[in-house]
């Protein structure tokens, strides 16, 4: 298109991804929701006994677990999290769940800061033990506590298994 006609909108749709190299960091870290661990055990994630307030429609669940799956099959090294609910609460305070096999009422009750999920995803990008996992996070449900939660991620990384 000449640049004279351009109206400045740009799309990009991807429905395959491939390559062909390897590094020992993650090429890729997604941010998905912990609701795509539940598909199949049921469509309705509740809190305290009602509907969860932050729940994602059925079809962007179905979306999100999607392109996981487009992304486990690229060829890409990749890192996806699946955060609890958002919280806008300052990061840093609570303890940290790194999670790969959690329970429905696990999920339904998972709560993470903004802030230390970006922090998260800056350190999986730099952390080899981040490659071609997929987890849950959430914050610990377990009481602050007078000590500072370690910043140091890759210990709790080293305890997830990587995706076959």
């Amino acid at each position: 298109m000449a640049p004279e006609r351009d109206d400045g909108e740009f799309y990009l749709a991807l429905s395959y991804i491939k390559a062909y190299r390897t590094q020992y960091e993650p090429d890729f870290v997604m941010i998905s929701t912990s609701q795509v661990s539940t598909v199949g055990l049921g469509s309705q994630i509740t809190f305290e006994g009602r509907p969860r307030p932050q729940s994602l429609p059925a079809g962007v669940v179905a979306f999100k677990a999607e392109a996981e799956k487009n992304l486990r099959n690229s060829g890409l090294s990749y890192c996806i999290i699946r955060p609890g609910e958002l919280t806008d609460q300052p990061g840093g305070t609570r303890a940290l769940v790194f999670e790969q096999d959690m329970q429905d009422d696990d999920i339904s009750q998972g709560r993470i800061s903004r802030a230390d999920l970006a922090d998260v995803c800056v350190k999986c990008l730099l952390d080899p033990r981040a490659v071609n996992v997929t987890f849950e996070l959430t914050e610990s449900t377990y009481a602050p506590t007078a000590r500072t939660p370690t910043k140091e991620i890759s210990p709790m990384l080293e305890t997830l298994k990587p995706n076959t």
